[in-house]
């Protein structure tokens, strides 16, 4: 995103101290903070432009206070057949069917959406790399590796694996008079 505005400053809030250490290298105009996403963000109110969460929660009332009257949230969020090539075969989560309305109900008190899509494409996944990728999200709390790895065994040595997510962008909802 930061390749696509060049005066941008990006600001990268995790959780994960080694993430945000990460974060911070992965471009010379990033900046990391360890932050919990539920508390206060470490922002000045409507100063933020552009708010992208990935796979991540959402604080609607937080990130409302931080966009600027102009700004917009985007939200990523897997789609239901996200790795379905994988989550059948070796147990793993499924996408809630809900989950769409649960995203508009936490944030729609906040926040107004503008437009939403899903976007799908095709992986070519080595198990190493199916397995590293499973690793990286929920799944990795509900399985073992063990049972990761042996549920990988089982398949063929390149896997092909849709990734498909959902993104929808929203704006803070215009003040109300009183």
């Amino acid at each position: 995103m930061l390749a696509r505005w060049p005066d941008a400053v990006g600001v990268v809030l995790d959780s994960s101290p080694y993430a945000a250490r990460r974060a911070a290298r992965a471009h010379e105009r990033a900046v990391a903070v360890v932050a919990d996403s539920w508390a206060r963000l470490p922002v000045l109110d409507g100063v933020v432009d552009r708010v992208l969460v990935v796979f991540a929660p959402r604080n609607g009332l937080e990130i409302a206070r931080v966009l600027r009257p102009d700004g917009r949230l985007v939200v990523v969020t897997p789609a239901a057949e996200h790795l379905r090539e994988l989550v059948g075969p070796l147990g793993l989560l499924r996408v809630d069917p809900d989950k769409a309305a649960r995203l508009a109900a936490s944030l729609e008190p906040h926040l107004q959406p503008v437009r939403a899509r899903t976007h799908r494409w095709p992986l070519s996944l080595s198990r190493a790399a199916a397995a590293t990728l499973i690793g990286m999200g929920p799944h990795a709390r509900h399985t073992t590796p063990a049972a990761v790895d042996a549920g990988l065994a089982a398949m063929p040595e390149r896997i092909e694996v849709t990734a498909a997510v959902d993104v929808a962008v929203y704006r803070r909802r215009p003040a109300t008079a009183t």
